[in-house]
């Protein structure tokens, strides 16, 4: 296992098509969103099938690392919780009881991510 330092405080989404297979802890959380396929996540012990439309996340200093199942792309961010402000103590002092978001392509939740996925592309270009 090893500690992965954080490079800023906000990375811009990213879209991948691997994840890091090694454990591997760090203070940002990490949120990743399947566009396509699914791939298998493992979290302090516990095992997570996220697929096509699900949503992941690794909170703060919880040992994790990813599986490929299947062929997959995804879009994935990284930030600090000192950006939530005073919500960022509750998410460092936290663990979710559950990792992975399972959504339907329908959900209102996978429609403003996109949008904002694609707002912030057409900003990077």
């Amino acid at each position: 296992m090893y500690f992965e330092k954080p490079k800023l405080n906000y990375e811009l989404p990213e879209r991948k098509t691997g994840l890091i297979s090694e454990y591997h802890i760090h203070f940002n959380v990490e949120m990743i969103y399947v566009d396509k396929g699914r791939f298998k996540a493992l979290v302090d012990g516990t095992e997570y099938f996220v697929n096509e439309g699900d949503i992941f996340f690794a909170f703060p200093n919880q040992s994790h690392c990813y599986e490929k199942i299947e062929d997959f792309e995804c879009t994935i961010t990284k930030f600090s919780p000192s950006i939530c402000g005073g919500l960022g103590d509750v998410i460092n002092a936290s663990v979710p009881k559950t990792n992975v978001i399972h959504t339907d392509n329908d959900s209102v939740l996978v429609f403003y991510l996109k949008k904002l996925e694609n707002i912030i592309y057409i900003l990077k270009e």
